[in-house]
C-alpha cells in the first residue's frame, strides 16, 4: 500500500478497455525532500471500474488538482531508447482518493482562523461518493 499526495498533471481522459471495462489513467506528481534535495517523483494511477471511473471524472479531477491516493504500488523499469539507461516507473492501482484543499479562505469564525487568516493549512474532502463534501 501506498499513500501519495500530489498533483495531477493533465487532465482526465476515460477510456475502455477491449473487453468493456472503464478506466481511466493519470499520473501524480509528488514533491519530495526540500532545498538542493528537492524532486518530483511521478506516479501513473489507474482507477478501473464504471462507478468508481464516473466519481473521480463527476468530481471534476483535472490538471493541477492536489489529491491523496491510496493504492496498491507496483515499482519497475524502463528502457530510454535514446541512452539506454532504465529509468524506474510507479504504478498505482487506486483504492481512494480525496481531494485536498489548501484553503485561501477567510473563517467566519475569527476563534478558528490561523494567525495568516485561513481556516486552517490542510482540509481533506472524503470522495467515496465521487463528489467533495
Amino acid at each position: 500500500m501506498v499513500y501519495i499526495i500530489g498533483r495531477v498533471t493533465k487532465d482526465l481522459e476515460p477510456q475502455t478497455t477491449p473487453n468493456g471495462t472503464p478506466y481511466v489513467h493519470f499520473n501524480v506528481a509528488e514533491n519530495v525532500g526540500y532545498g538542493e534535495k528537492a524532486a518530483t517523483n511521478y506516479h501513473q494511477c489507474s482507477v478501473f471500474g464504471a462507478d468508481d471511473v464516473a466519481r473521480i471524472v463527476n468530481a471534476g479531477v483535472k490538471k493541477g488538482s492536489l489529491l491523496n491516493v491510496v493504492g496498491d504500488q507496483k515499482l519497475g523499469a524502463y528502457t530510454r531508447d535514446a541512452d539506454g539507461k532504465a529509468v524506474p516507473t510507479s504504478n498505482v492501482d487506486v483504492w481512494h482518493w480525496n481531494y485536498i484543499n489548501i484553503g485561501s479562505k477567510k473563517s467566519e469564525n475569527k476563534e478558528d482562523a490561523n494567525s495568516d487568516g485561513t481556516a486552517g493549512s490542510v482540509i481533506t474532502e472524503d470522495c467515496d461518493d465521487g463528489l467533495p463534501v
